[in-house]
């Protein structure tokens, strides 16, 4: 695709290693810096002096359009934006799951919280300039989890142009009009999901069908009404908001009044609840098999070593203490571990004989992944696998095994699996490291994701389950594989609580999942096996683990064994 920018006489050719994404209106590419909005039909272009009055909100983290791009006719058919780099869409802080994996604390949220108010507030100074549908996907922060950065500010309302789209879950019913109010009612839903993990307006409530969210927000039920039930995900509504903001959320949720949010989010004082683990204990057979002096962040078993990751940084294999510095492979034959991670841009892979990084030579990497000792990278417009070639405990070379080209900036990696979309179609991509031979990777295309946003996705043994938004709500999709990976069957469960995937596949294919309405669920990873047992009352914050046919979970600092009872 050629486009020009306007003011200038270079030509720019966008291809597919540009793409990143195709929504029904336009298409989205990155190139040099910028970012490429182009639309499908040159009638839905933004007008041009709508540009110029959005150039008002001239602050760094609002992410406006700069430049008209021009076809061969000179005809306007986009703009620029300013490219955002290493940045994660909001909604990601709203689940436990990524606080645990990433050091979330609730100071941060509160870093995070006042400073989109601040924007807010530099918005509404300027006369006639509303954000309108401020919901949770136009906003990115940056990877320290500091900076808030707004997009889609195209959609904004100008003193010159109206605004009309919103998404429902963040509309005030209770206003005909948009308003500074109705920013901040938005506001304040995005925010609470910040800080407790939930919209104010979901939850069980008896007088209500089952996520009735408009019906509830016209009648100001909220979570905090007394009849309201809530996930076990939800983080304590006492202790994570602050004090002050509490009290807004009070009034702006349940007593149905509208005001400013506070000009600072008040101090948070943690207070550490009770544990508690499943629903029925006639159903399971829990075991505590160990106790660490630290929340436990990941859990497993690699070639025989037991491997355990804490929240205070600290790493242990066979009980024995590391500085925690990323990823944990073991070499092919003495089985010798060795610590991966990225380092400005270039893979790192350190031995724990020498504790320097045994890559000779620098290797781009942009996002990094392990499974079973191989490493997976995204380099650049591929997907490189590397393995470790031992000779010697202090001779450890690493080299490429296998590697694949893609669309670089419309790949994604997630836990186990790849996502690309591929000039609008949704394919995931699978690999399957082989310690004696060739590599494979499987490349699946899920028609049924076609028009939904993807949010997370884990895969594990023959199942691929993926979290995902479209039309106001949250989905998620539970595929199972057969073993060459070329049929599948998909279950869907609509409108769920946005919360981590979790759950832990045994060899001999017994799942267990954890549902974000605090059930559990045990199947088989066989996609003809249509049999599901299902247990209710679970808690949602068990992790889970699979370790050959055995099933493990961890809660605050603590491993246990779980197992069915039959």
């Amino acid at each position: 695709m050629e486009v020009y920018i306007r003011g200038t006489k270079n030509k720019i050719n966008l291809n597919k290693n540009d793409f990143v994404t195709k929504g029904g209106e336009a298409s989205i590419f990155i190139r040099q810096g910028l970012v490429f909005k182009i639309y499908h039909d040159s009638k839905n272009m933004i007008k041009e002096a709508k540009i110029q009055e959005l150039n008002a909100l001239n602050t760094p983290n609002i992410v406006r359009p700069l430049d008209i791009l021009l076809d061969s006719k000179n005809k306007p058919v986009g703009f620029t934006m300013a490219e955002i780099k290493n940045a994660v869409p909001l909604c990601k802080l709203f689940t436990n799951d990524f606080w645990n994996r990433n050091g979330i604390t609730s100071g941060k949220i509160k870093t995070i919280t006042d400073e989109i108010r601040k924007t807010i507030s530099f918005i509404h100074e300027r006369d006639g300039y509303l954000i309108v549908d401020g919901n949770e996907f136009n906003y990115l922060i940056d990877q320290n989890f500091k900076i808030p950065y707004f997009i889609d500010v195209d959609s904004y309302q100008t003193p010159s142009y109206s605004a009309t789209a919103i998404m429902p879950s963040i509309q005030d019913y209770h206003s005909n009009s948009f308003s500074c109010l109705t920013d901040w009612y938005a506001f304040g839903i995005v925010s609470f999901q910040l800080f407790a993990g939930i919209h104010p307006y979901k939850g069980r409530h008896p007088d209500f069908k089952r996520n009735d969210l408009e019906g509830r927000m016209r009648s100001n039920i909220s979570v905090f009404n007394n009849k309201t039930s809530l996930p076990s995900a939800v983080r304590n509504l006492d202790t994570a908001i602050p004090k002050n903001y509490r009290f807004w959320y009070l009034e702006i949720f349940e007593n149905g009044i509208r005001t400013n949010p506070p000009e600072f989010a008040g101090d948070i004082t943690i207070i550490t609840v009770p544990i508690s683990l499943v629903g029925n204990a006639d159903d399971f057979i829990i075991k505590e098999i160990a106790k660490f002096k630290s929340d436990i962040l990941y859990y497993n078993k690699i070639a025989g070593n037991e491997v355990v990751k804490l929240r205070d940084n600290s790493l242990y294999i066979n009980s024995k203490q590391y500085l925690f510095r990323g990823e944990v492979i073991f070499s092919p034959k003495t089985r010798t571990p060795h610590f991966v991670g990225i380092n400005n841009n270039y893979l790192q892979i350190h031995g724990q004989a020498t504790g320097k990084s045994i890559i000779k030579n620098p290797v781009f990497a942009e996002n990094i992944m392990v499974i079973n000792d191989h490493i997976y990278i995204k380099s650049m417009d591929k997907i490189v696998e590397i393995a470790i070639n031992e000779t010697t405990i202090d001779n450890c070379v690493p080299y490429v095994k296998m590697s694949m080209n893609i669309l670089p900036r419309a790949t994604t990696f997630f836990s186990n699996v790849i996502y690309q979309n591929i000039l609008g179609v949704p394919h995931f991509n699978i690999p399957q490291p082989s310690e004696t031979g060739h590599s494979s990777m499987f490349t699946v295309q899920t028609k049924e994701l076609d028009g939904y946003k993807i949010i997370d996705a884990k895969y594990l043994n023959r199942v691929l389950v993926v979290t995902t938004h479209r039309n106001n709500q949250y989905h998620r999709f539970i595929f199972r594989f057969t073993e060459n990976h070329n049929e599948y069957n998909v279950r869907k469960i609509e409108d769920i609580l946005y919360c981590g995937i979790n759950f832990a596949v045994m060899d001999n294919g017994v799942v267990v999942i954890i549902q974000p309405d605090d059930s559990l669920e045990a199947m088989i990873n066989d996609p003809n096996n249509t049999k599901i047992r299902r247990f209710e009352n679970v808690d949602s914050n068990m992790k889970l683990y699979s370790v050959s046919n055995k099933i493990f979970f961890t809660k605050s600092n603590k491993l246990f064994s779980l197992s069915i009872r039959t």
